[in-house]
Order: structure tokens, then C-alpha cells, then sequence
């Protein structure tokens, strides 16, 4: 079948792959330039390459190099690896129904009513992503969940002051995710959080339960302060592919998610995922049309649209497994490529987002791909007089779409699920999960280390240590008047800091008298001026 046959060809001649025991589908007769029998024989070597790659995945290779670790997500949902799984959930919902029923108390002798999950990355967005495909974006409204949930993700001392505004602390828990206690957003959340319960005289120990790996820093640290709960989970399972393990499951057991169903369906998708017969294989069959349409026109934008409510948060999800995993510049022997790779993902609620962006999408320069998810069946509906029923209409405008972008040669695939549910959910995270592998297989990079994020937080460290120093020596001396250059040659710094040291001052001036913000420079006078394309300042202890 060549790829310039039309849509409908294609539709009826093979393009499309059916699971007859779960009704999922993946429809590719879409992706218009894809040649199947041209990429399988062009390919052969990559489609090896991308097998054998995933071969070591799985039989415990320390295929993160960079970090000389193995991998072991897929691992976690299969044989012994489920079943221990399937455990370690019983473990935690059992722990966590004795709170939820108030069968645990406060040191008031209360129940909880509140819980608050605090990570990012993988530890943040995997949780919402499940607890969002279950109960809608009103989680918190009307379905009736024992303690009501919160997010805290970002070190916004506003968003967290809000959310505290809105609690009693006194039946209130943090869920601290952290492999190691390290992550600076996560620990200055828990820190803040801990001293105004310190400050009312409550005991920390009775308000956060801990996940991190065994013996990390944050468990020796959470043991020492008598947190109520410990779950570990493995070195071995990345932040971003984390959501089956004790990072996903904590939260799942507040929410009510039948987690044992998503675990199964991680495990069914991985069976039917590692068939090395192409045809039968829907990620070895997405990985090659994603790096088919790379090679023949370029690095595009991936816009992932989910026909269902319940899947507000899968483009966000999936923008770090992509992102983090694929955007590398080095080969796995630490080579740094001609070319760097990546694969860009937007995207969100179908149709909602199609009024924010599908006219260019259609219409527009042609940096984009689209990857639909939909459902089959759904368990309400509403009469509409234009299409039947809202059901119906959604129908219309998922086609709709379709048929546009096919009258404007535009590639999409479209995956489609009988049913929204925790076992989907499962297939779908399970199924992404190994096209990114695959695609790290095939190019030559290791998809498991995230070295431009570590960078980032490296230098978000060497700010910090600049910002002491200019507090510190404002404070020795009572005063100061000048450029950030001129502070930088004060402190003895690079030039290469100048523009770091005037983010901090002008913060200074901003937020000086903000409680909290700057301790001891509360009554100082602070002010700037613009002249000749530079800021001059004036600080004293007036």
C-alpha cells in the first residue's frame, strides 16, 4: 500500500490495528505519507536496533548509562514484578482506608479531612492525570471523596499561602513524593508546610507521610520525625514512568481509583507491545510513523487531543514522557550528534483546544502532527437537537476534525478505547511509555536521564548561593549603592553572574518588607533607577 493512497484505501486495506479482547485501536490510515512496505524494508535496521534495545530494557541491563542504573518500570507489571505490585497497593489502600475512615486520628483526637499531595514532575503529574481521568476536573465537588485532595507542584508562596488560607492544618496531611528528599520545590513545600504546623503546636510527624526510596536521605529523615507512613519505591523507577508505582498509588488510594485495574492494564499493553511481528505491535507501529515523518519532513510538533474530559491532563502527562526522555544531544556513548533529538507535545481537550489552535493546525505552516484519543463507549448521554445527542455531537466533531485534516494533507493517528477507565488508562500510559522507547532505541540516545533538567537545577543552586552572599554582605555593611556589576566585583564574582546578582536585587526592592521574604531587610530602604540601559540601586538601613 503506498503512502500516497487516499484515506479511505488505506482505512480498508490494512492501516489500522484492533485488539479483539479489549476493543482498543489504533487507527494510522491517517498518517498520509507513511509507506508501510517502504519503512519496514528502509527500516530494518532501526526496527532490530529498536527490539534489541527494549530486549535490555527488560532483562535488567543497566541501560541508563549515564546514570549507571537499570530500568524497571515495565518490569513492576509483569510475573513476580505485578504481583509484588499488586501487594505493595493492597499494602498502601489498606493504610490508607484507616484514615480515610477516620479509624486514624489527629493529635486532637480528630479525623482528617484533608491531603495534600506535594511533588512534581513524574510525582505530580501521573496522580492528577488518574485522579482526573476518574472523578473530572471537580474531583473535590460531588463525588464524595473522604478527604478532600490538593496539589502543590511549584514553590509559589502565594498558590501556597492560598491553599493554607483554605485548611485546617490541625486534620490536614501532606504526601511528600521525592526519591531522595532533594527536590528543592517538594522540600520547601513540606518545610513550610511543617513549620506553621510547629508554630500551632502540632506535631509534624502526624501530618505527612512519606514516598522516596528505601534508605534515601528522606527516609532516614522521615523515619527520625516519626512521619505517619513510609512506601518505597525502587532506585530503579524513573520520576517520569513512576505513575504504577508507590508514587501513583498513594494518591490513587485518597481518590478511591481502582489502581490494581490500572496496573493490569499497563500489563496487558505491554504483552501486546512486545511482539516482535510489526503488524501486531501498535508501539513498534506508532514509533515508526512518528520517526517516518521526521525523516522525510523534519522535526514537528506532536498535538495530542483527547476526545473526553477525563483526559484534561494527558497532554501535560505525556509532554514530559516525550519531552524529558527524547529531547537529548548526545548519542548513548556520550557522543554529541550532528542533529540533537526531541519531539514537541502540545495538545489537550478536544473540542475545546481545536478553537485555540486547530486553524493553524489545518491551515497554517505544517510543524505539526496529530495524535487523537477517544472512547468508544460512554455511560450518559443528552439530547441535541443538531446532532441527536451530546454524545453524538462530540462524534461529529472528532470526524469533523479528521476529515478536514485529511482534505489538507495533514498527518494524524487516532487511538481509540472502548471505555474510559483505569484499565485504559493503564494501556494508554503503557502504550506511550514503549513508542518512547522504541524511539530512543532507534536514535541512539538513552530516553531513561533527564541531564538538561539536573543542569537547571544546578544553576538554579548557584543562584542561591549568590543570593545569600549579596544578603549577607548588604547586611554586613548596612548599605549598598551601584549596579549589579559593581556588586558583582564586590562579592568577587564572574561577570558572566551579573545578570543573576540584578534579578536578586531588584527581588529585594520588590519584596523586601514581604514577611519572611528577606529577614533583616524588612526596614531597610530599597530603591532603583533606569539609566543609560542599566539599574541602579540604592539600599540602606535608614
Amino acid at each position: 500500500m503506498s503512502g500516497n493512497s487516499s484515506y479511505t484505501d488505506r482505512f480498508l486495506n490494512g492501516y489500522r490495528f484492533f485488539d479483539d479482547r479489549t476493543g482498543f485501536m489504533l487507527n494510522y490510515a491517517g498518517a498520509s505519507g507513511f509507506d508501510l512496505n517502504h519503512v519496514l524494508k528502509r527500516d530494518k535496521k532501526e526496527i532490530r536496533t529498536a527490539l534489541k534495545y527494549m530486549q535490555q530494557v527488560e532483562s535488567g541491563k543497566a541501560v541508563n548509562v549515564s546514570e549507571g542504573r537499570k530500568v524497571d518500570h515495565f518490569n513492576l507489571r509483569k510475573g513476580a514484578g505485578l504481583r509484588k505490585s499488586l501487594d505493595l497497593w493492597q499494602e498502601i489502600s489498606n493504610a490508607v482506608e484507616k484514615i480515610k475512615t477516620g479509624r486514624v486520628l489527629n493529635e486532637k483526637k480528630k479525623s482528617y479531612t484533608d491531603v495534600i499531595m506535594n511533588g512534581i514532575g513524574g510525582s505530580f503529574l501521573g496522580p492528577l492525570m488518574t485522579l482526573i481521568a476518574k472523578h473530572g476536573n471537580d474531583y473535590n465537588f460531588g463525588c464524595r471523596l473522604p478527604l478532600r485532595i490538593h496539589f502543590l507542584s511549584n514553590t509559589d508562596a502565594e498558590s501556597f499561602n492560598n491553599l493554607m488560607r483554605k485548611l485546617n492544618l490541625t486534620r490536614t496531611i501532606m504526601v511528600n513524593i521525592s526519591k531522595s528528599g532533594g527536590t528543592a520545590e517538594t522540600a520547601g513545600n513540606m518545610e513550610a508546610f511543617n513549620n506553621l504546623l510547629s508554630a500551632k503546636k502540632l506535631k509534624p510527624g502526624r501530618h505527612n507521610i512519606t514516598v522516596t526510596t528505601p534508605e534515601s536521605p528522606f527516609d532516614l529523615y522521615s523515619r527520625k520525625n516519626g512521619f505517619m507512613h513510609i512506601f518505597h519505591m525502587n532506585n530503579e523507577t524513573g520520576g517520569r514512568t513512576s505513575v504504577g508505582s508507590a508514587v501513583g498509588m498513594v494518591p490513587a488510594a485518597f481518590a478511591g481509583l481502582a489502581f490494581e485495574n490500572f496496573l493490569q492494564g499497563e500489563s496487558y499493553m505491554d504483552k501486546i507491545t512486545r511482539r516482535t511481528d510489526l503488524l501486531r505491535n501498535p508501539a513498534l507501529i506508532l514509533a515508526l510513523i512518528i520517526n517516518d515523518v521526521i525523516i522525510r519532513e523534519g522535526h514537528k510538533n506532536q498535538i495530542m487531543l483527547g476526545y473526553s474530559d477525563s483526559l484534561r491532563e494527558m497532554a501535560h502527562y505525556f509532554q514530559q514522557l516525550f519531552m524529558e526522555s527524547l529531547g537529548k544531544k548526545k548519542t548513548l556513548k556520550g557522543r554529541v550528534r550532528k542533529e540533537p533529538t526531541g519531539l514537541t507535545i502540545m495538545g489537550g481537550v478536544g473540542t475545546g483546544e481545536q478553537h485555540a489552535f486547530m486553524q493553524q493546525v489545518q491551515e497554517g505552516i505544517r510543524d505539526c502532527f496529530v495524535h487523537f484519543v477517544s472512547f468508544s463507549k460512554r455511560s450518559t448521554d443528552f439530547e441535541n437537537t443538531k446532532a441527536g445527542s451530546m454524545g453524538r455531537q462530540l462524534l461529529a466533531f472528532l470526524e469533523g476534525t479528521k476529515r478536514a485534516l485529511i482534505e489538507n494533507k495533514r498527518d494524524f493517528v487516532s487511538l481509540v478505547f472502548q471505555e474510559q477507565s483505569e484499565f485504559n488508562m493503564g494501556m494508554l500510559v503503557a502504550l506511550e511509555e514503549r513508542v518512547v522507547t522504541f524511539l530512543g532505541g532507534m536514535w541512539g540516545i538513552n530516553p531513561f536521564d533527564q541531564p538538561g533538567v539536573q543542569a537547571g537545577k544546578l544553576s538554579a543552586d548557584n543562584h542561591n548561593r549568590i543570593s545569600k552572599m549579596v544578603v549577607s554582605k548588604i547586611l554586613k555593611t548596612g548599605s549598598f549603592k551601584g549596579s549589579a556589576l559593581d556588586m558583582s566585583l564586590e562579592l568577587g564574582e564572574s561577570k558572566e553572574e551579573v545578570p543573576s546578582i540584578e534579578a536578586i536585587l531588584l527581588d529585594i526592592v520588590y519584596n523586601h518588607k514581604v514577611a519572611g521574604a528577606y529577614p533583616g531587610l524588612e526596614s531597610f530602604k530599597c530603591s532603583k533607577k533606569w539609566k543609560a540601559s542599566i539599574f541602579s540601586f540604592s539600599i540602606s538601613n535608614v
